[in-house]
């Protein structure tokens, strides 16, 4: 994600804007697993632990935002499922890491 907002940063300033007025903000499409993924993982795609990870690592990155999806992972139409998301990630939230 760092290399891809920097590309985008290096078109702002090519097109006469200052890259520094731009903002990310992150839309995490999320698949859940009971046990970490071991191989080859995509972002926000894991246990809850490698989801906070990847939280932590836009934060290191400047990003203003991230947007958690579910409504789309296995689980994700169940309300039920929403709120126990909710409580597992808010301290993350509340605490920015």
């Amino acid at each position: 994600m760092a290399q891809m907002f920097g590309a985008m940063q290096q078109m702002a300033k090519a097109a006469g804007r200052d890259p520094s007025e731009l903002r990310m903000i992150v839309r995490a499409n999320l698949f859940i697993t009971e046990k970490p993924v071991e191989k080859e993982r995509a972002v926000f795609v894991g246990s809850l632990d490698q989801i906070r990870e990847d939280i932590a690592a836009c934060e290191k990155i400047g990003t203003e935002e991230v947007f958690l999806e579910i409504g789309f992972a296995p689980g994700g139409q169940s309300l039920s499922n929403w709120q126990r998301l909710l409580e597992e990630f808010r301290p993350t939230a509340a605490t920015g890491s």
